[in-house]
């Protein structure tokens, strides 16, 4: 049988953070039913090259995502798309926030850009410049 990584990819990511952006896209193995809006709405960081700290609303999602098994499954699914006998950390926390804000669709969108103006340095100032002709 195929693995994901055959099917979709030619060569396996090369860093934990590529890896979990293919886990997300799909290219991994199958994620537990109803786990992935709480994944794409978690804030990422990756404090070391092998390990991942997941900022999750506290609620359901939250509860969920800490479950022994679930977090077997995401490590299974990850291992698929990492480098092999690579074993990444994870870790589940709280999202804290200074003033507890509402979590919606503007604060999604202003942490998804923050996600990709991290990986695209140039975004963050295409963004500002766009910003200044549309007010000028």
């Amino acid at each position: 049988e195929a693995s994901p990584l055959s099917r979709g990819r030619q060569t396996p990511p090369a860093s934990l953070p590529e890896a979990w952006s293919a886990l997300l896209s799909g290219s991994g193995g199958p994620l537990p039913r109803g786990v992935t809006p709480f994944l794409k709405g978690a804030r990422v960081e990756f404090p070391t090259p092998a390990s991942i700290r997941l900022h999750v609303p506290p609620g359901p999602g939250l509860a969920r995502l800490r479950e022994p098994e679930i977090q077997a499954a995401l490590r299974k699914a990850l291992g698929g798309l990492y480098p092999p006998g690579a074993d990444a950390a994870m870790e589940i926390l709280p999202w804290e926030t200074q003033e507890q804000e509402r979590i919606g669709p503007q604060v999604l969108a202003r942490d998804r850009f923050a996600e990709l103006a991290a990986k695209e340095p140039g975004l963050e100032e295409a963004v500002q410049e766009l910003d200044l002709e549309l007010l000028g």
